[in-house]
Formats: structure tokens, C-alpha cells, sequence
């Protein structure tokens, strides 16, 4: 469920921004659309490993509260605690929320 969540936030960051195309944001444009895709993740993972200063960025903009980056530390590292804290900024749905997209 967190990893249902996770990737919901950082689409709808994605969304929020405006009128972004896919190819902007680094998705593929062929189906399904996914941009965490399995090879990502694993490149990911080995900057983590090595510690690069781009995954220290990352780290220190998900200490700053930055949702996005708590997501996607979730995703890369398994950290339930920034997933935690990424999904505390989603509203409650309600029974007569809906989600829309434009």
C-alpha cells in the first residue's frame, strides 16, 4: 500500500507542475507509462550503494520535508519512514472526495 501511495504522490507532483509532457519528465511514452521502470530503480539503488552526491542531494532534500524525494528514497531504499511521512501529505479522501485529472 505505501508503494501504491508513494508512486501516486510523485504523479500527482507531477501533474501539479502544469502542463508537463512525458518525455519531459524522463517517462516513456509508449505503454504502460511508467517512469520508476525496473532499470531506473536499479541504477538507483547502485548510487545509493556508492553514495554519489546526486543520492546525497536526494537525501537531504527528503530530510527538508520535500515529498517527492521521501517517495522516491521509499522506492530506492525502503525507507517506510519517509513513505510515512510522503503519505501524511496526501488528504484524506472522504466519501464525496474525488480524485479528477484533467
Amino acid at each position: 500500500m505505501r508503494a501504491f501511495f508513494a508512486a501516486l504522490l510523485v504523479c500527482l507532483t507531477v501533474l501539479a507542475t502544469g502542463n508537463v509532457a512525458p518525455a519531459d519528465v524522463g517517462a516513456k511514452t509508449g505503454h504502460p507509462r511508467i517512469w520508476l521502470t525496473p532499470e531506473r530503480l536499479t541504477r538507483l539503488q547502485d548510487r545509493r550503494s556508492r553514495n554519489t552526491t546526486r543520492r546525497q542531494k536526494v537525501v537531504t532534500r527528503a530530510n527538508a520535508g520535500d515529498v517527492v524525494a521521501q517517495a522516491l528514497m521509499y522506492q530506492v531504499a525502503g525507507d517506510t519512514a519517509k513513505a510515512d511521512s510522503a503519505i501524511s501529505w496526501v488528504p484524506p479522501r472522504t466519501a464525496t472526495s474525488r480524485c479528477t485529472i484533467p
